[in-house]
């Protein structure tokens, strides 16, 4: 199962550099109505232990599990512009399954197979059927309802995204992530085996190929970059000139190497 990520080009680069993915805590994401789809109560009191707390960005969700956003294609329009620089960054794909935890139910709080966000046009409030542990030792001790409705709930407006998230329960990280700081946001990295990252598509208006007006260094720096993963494949996304639709081409990176050469040579003749 190949999901995508839609990045900058500087986090693309520094994604395959590092050979690491980085997971965040929902709280720090962009839809103010994460973990939102909870049983409601006027004071709080009267509700399943862990929805204990009306608030969308204090509550027990927010802060202790890290997630991974994905998403099932590599071309969409809007997340291009949004997520990717206007174009100008990257899609990258990873064949899940080259990463055992990514779908171990042992590991994930919720694991790629049962991470498919699910869109509504109403707020499910009600308390969830199901009744749980006071504690998380795992995610069998908290029903599959209870991990759809703190993680995999958003409005139908979201429905464009296609996502798919991979959820981890904050205990005990240190074991299985390495933490940096954006700001006051910590960003949590988790290091991927060398033939998990299968595609790369770069964004119809990304510095990279000579066509684009691209940087030299920039090249070199993919290219750099993609020889850690072996069974990584190149593209470009283009624009279609006869619809509102983009498509994506394989890239030879050796091809690449003399559009280059033949670029340089050009300009020493201007």
């Amino acid at each position: 199962m190949i999901l995508y990520k839609y990045v900058s080009l500087e986090a693309g680069m520094k994604i395959m550099e590092s050979q690491a993915v980085g997971f965040s805590e929902a709280r720090d994401f962009n839809d103010p109505f994460e973990t939102a789809a909870r049983p409601r109560s006027e004071d709080g009191s009267n509700l399943p232990f862990l929805f204990s707390c009306n608030n969308h960005t204090t509550n027990y969700w927010s802060s202790n599990f890290a997630v991974l956003s994905l998403t099932r294609q590599p071309l969409n329009k809007l997340m291009l512009a949004h997520y990717a620089d206007d174009h100008k960054g990257m899609v990258l794909g990873f064949d899940v399954s080259k990463i055992p935890e990514f779908t171990s139910e042992e590991w994930a709080f919720i694991p790629a197979q049962s991470g498919n966000v699910i869109y509504t046009a109403t707020m499910p409030t009600h308390p969830p059927i199901s009744t749980d542990s006071h504690s998380i030792e795992s995610s069998e001790s908290v029903s599959l309802e209870t991990r759809q409705r703190a993680f995999l709930f958003k409005g139908a407006d979201w429905a464009l995204e296609e996502e798919v998230r991979i959820v981890k329960f904050l205990r005990g990280y240190e074991r299985f992530f390495d933490v940096i700081y954006l700001g006051d946001r910590p960003l949590y990295l988790y290091e991927i085996p060398s033939d998990s990252l299968v595609e790369v598509h770069l964004g119809c208006r990304a510095k990279v190929l000579p066509a684009t007006n691209g940087e030299h260094c920039n090249w070199l720096r993919l290219k750099k970059a993609m020889k850690t993963f072996e069974s990584c494949r190149l593209f470009h996304i283009d624009v279609d000139l006869n619809s509102w639709e983009v498509t994506s081409r394989e890239v030879e990176p050796v091809a690449y190497d003399g559009y280059w050469q033949l670029h340089f040579d050009r300009r020493a003749l201007d």
